[in-house]
């Protein structure tokens, strides 16, 4: 009888053991599902300062205007902004009119002026359509900045003209 109890206790013990062994075992099973993944960025915002302000100077009994340049600055630290067009328009009584014409034949105060901008090898009438400027005269880099030049004539003066806005230039940018 005792081997018997012996052998039921090994029997049993055994049973316990293998019991604990296929419990505890963790069962893994491959699944091909797929995991979606969300990301939240905010928006790149363009930062970027203009000349607030251009001034244009003559000299008495000439038609040649001194004009300042529009600096264009990309104060951003990642991104390159690109300037896609530059036009303007005329502002208190004053009127744009085309690079050709005889500036000196127009009567006194006539209140006329052209404006010819540059960016990088373009060059052209303020009051034509803005060409499409080369990549590499119109983008600006990040901490980098570009500059239009300008150049502009007006008629004759009889009275002496001190700061008076006389056109509003529009600089239209895009972020690339």
């Amino acid at each position: 009888m005792r081997m018997r109890k012996s052998m039921n206790q090994k029997v049993c013990a055994m049973l316990c053991i293998l019991t604990m062994v296929f419990c505890s075992t963790a069962i893994a099973f491959a699944d091909d599902n797929s995991v979606t993944a969300y990301m939240t960025v905010p928006a790149a915002a363009i930062d970027v300062t203009i000349s607030e302000s251009i001034q244009m100077t003559g000299t008495a009994n000439a038609v040649d205007l001194t004009v300042d340049k529009l600096t264009v600055t990309n104060n951003s630290s990642a991104g390159v902004v690109n300037i896609d067009s530059i036009s303007a328009t005329a502002a208190s009584g004053w009127q744009l009119v085309e690079q050709n014409t005889d500036f000196k034949s127009l009567s006194a105060n006539a209140k006329k002026l052209s404006l010819i901008p540059t960016l990088g090898s373009s060059t052209w009438d303020i009051t034509k359509a803005c060409p499409s400027f080369a990549t590499v005269d119109s983008n600006v880099p990040a901490g980098t900045s570009k500059d239009v030049t300008f150049s502009g004539k007006t008629g004759i003066v009889t009275v002496a003209i001190d700061k008076v806005q006389v056109v509003n230039i529009i600089v239209t940018l895009s972020l690339t």
